[in-house]
């Protein structure tokens, strides 16, 4: 059965949006790799990673089912 165009939309959407992430990771691994950075730099680049997991954090939080549990009050 074939899928409506709007899952294949929303599937294309998401798979650029995660690729746009990895990539932006992997250029900030690489810079990391070559090394040579400033404390300026570094420091710039330590945010970048930082913001990276930010929003992997913000994309992955279901309130839900927190993780970790919330404990009993």
């Amino acid at each position: 059965m074939a899928r409506p165009q709007s899952w294949n939309d929303l599937l294309a959407a998401f798979d650029a949006e995660t690729t746009r992430i990895a990539t932006k990771i992997q250029a900030l691994l690489d810079q990391i790799a070559a090394g040579g950075m400033t404390a300026e730099e570094e420091t710039a680049v330590q945010a970048d990673l930082q913001a990276q997991v930010d929003r992997l954090k913000a994309i992955g939080t279901d309130p839900t089912e927190p993780i970790p549990p919330v404990p009993p009050v």
